[in-house]
């Protein structure tokens, strides 16, 4: 989570370069890695709450995985929560 939190500080000081490809090129790449961060937590999610009962491991995984939502995208912590209460 902190390391996605700084590269997301980084990535915001070349907005206003967006015209470079090099620069659309990584923000891209960024865009795509968040998504699969997205997926794999959300089936993480999924997966440990459909268990009658959750280990303190996927528990304390799960915890960790929050951290990493709320770094990608306040929306997708939203959106979590929307699914999970649902």
């Amino acid at each position: 989570a902190n390391l996605l939190e700084a590269v997301n500080q980084l990535a915001s000081h070349f907005d206003s370069f967006n015209q470079i490809p090099k620069v659309c090129e990584l923000k891209g790449k960024l865009s795509s890695i968040k998504s699969g961060l997205r997926a794999t937590i959300f089936d993480d999610f999924v997966y440990a709450t459909a268990r009658d009962e959750i280990s303190p491991e996927t528990l304390d995984k799960l915890m960790h995985a929050c951290r990493v939502v709320e770094a990608i995208d306040p929306h997708v912590r939203d959106e979590l929560v929307s699914r999970m209460c649902n």
